[in-house]
């Protein structure tokens, strides 16, 4: 009963939050203002995302009222996973946030945010992506018509078992529901058991007791059926996933210098309030998965070693990659304080 109380006040909390966000959002540009488009996403899954484009919209038209606004275009189906570069480069609209993993087709050295186990915490992504950093990405963007203008988190997968797993021998005959999503390969060392399932039947399977793990974020986690059939949550962080800012470079390029430098001190700031924000809520689910009696742990250095461990293969292909020259800064920004 505790459980259920403490899931529904902050399911409440939060549906209440982002409306008033995106409700504020939605609020008109003046006619005197330089009207800028940015594609929203309607999926209820990717809430930092919404969040992401609200905060932006309230800082822009806050910071360059009278000059500069940004208007909302709702997604009709042209601004899915992989069309949405294309939608900013063809002019559909001058913004957008682009999944980090599904826009690394246009800068493959970006795929090393979603390789297994590159980031320990939101700390380690957070000093990876800064801007020293990410130049050489987005300088390919830039040639692919995108200009880059930072990252948005939104989460990081976690492990939902049925019965204790720590360490990586802990998974062997471990019955796991994945998807081709879920890139399998990472755990096949692991001597897992995939179950496949498609991408929206997997934590079903697993409230099903079709399955004895699953990967989920922690918004996904906090759900009463998935918390009450849960035996332990480790904190792998396993996964990262989040979102490009992008903007058309053409557009960007004949923007006057003094607007252009507004706008981007108004994306830097509520990116990284946006940022601040998902660390936060993620912080609170988490919480309230441990109020609900279900065990989380989290891996220790050395835990996350063997885990980093267990999946080399995958971090030995990089080396084949654009993505290898970013390996140093990985291990700096995971390294201890």
């Amino acid at each position: 009963m505790i459980a259920a109380r403490h899931i529904a006040a902050l399911f409440c909390f939060i549906v209440a939050s982002m409306a008033a966000m995106m409700g504020s959002a939605l609020a008109n540009c003046d006619a005197n203002e330089r009207v800028i488009t940015i594609a929203t996403s309607s999926d209820a899954t990717r809430p930092a995302h919404q969040r992401a484009v609200a905060q932006l919209k309230s800082l822009v038209d806050q910071d360059l009222q009278g000059r500069a606004c940004l208007q909302l275009v709702s997604d009709t189906g042209q601004f899915k996973d992989e069309l949405i570069a294309d939608a900013v480069r063809k002019g559909t609209v001058h913004l957008a946030f682009a999944e980090t993993k599904t826009l690394s087709t246009e800068a493959p050295a970006l795929g090393i945010l979603s390789q297994p186990f590159a980031f320990r915490d939101f700390q380690a992504v957070t000093k990876f992506s800064e801007r020293e950093t990410l130049t050489p990405v987005y300088d390919t963007l830039a040639s692919k018509g995108l200009q880059a203008f930072g990252l948005a988190h939104e989460g990081f997968d976690q492990l939902v078992a049925s019965r204790l797993v720590v360490n990586p021998d802990d998974m062997l005959g471990l019955r796991i529901a994945v998807s081709l999503q879920n890139t399998l390969r990472w755990f096949l060392p692991t001597k897992a058991i995939p179950k496949e399932f498609a991408e929206d039947e997997k934590l079903k399977a697993f409230v099903r007791k079709d399955a004895e793990g699953a990967f989920a974020r922690w918004n996904e986690i906090v759900s009463a059926e998935l918390a009450k059939n849960a035996k332990v949550v480790l904190t792998t962080n396993h996964r990262y996933h989040g979102y490009a800012l992008i903007g058309r470079k053409e557009w960007w390029d004949g923007l006057e210098p003094p607007l252009a430098r507004g706008l981007e001190q108004s994306f830097t700031r509520a990116l990284q309030q946006a940022n601040f924000e998902t660390v936060r809520r993620n912080r609170l689910l988490r919480d309230v998965v441990i109020r609900a009696d279900v065990p989380v742990y989290t891996l220790t250095q050395t835990q996350w070693n063997r885990w980093r461990a267990a999946v080399q293969p995958t971090w030995d292909e990089m080396v084949a990659t654009p993505a290898r020259a970013l390996l140093p800064a990985l291990e700096a920004a995971n390294a201890l304080p």
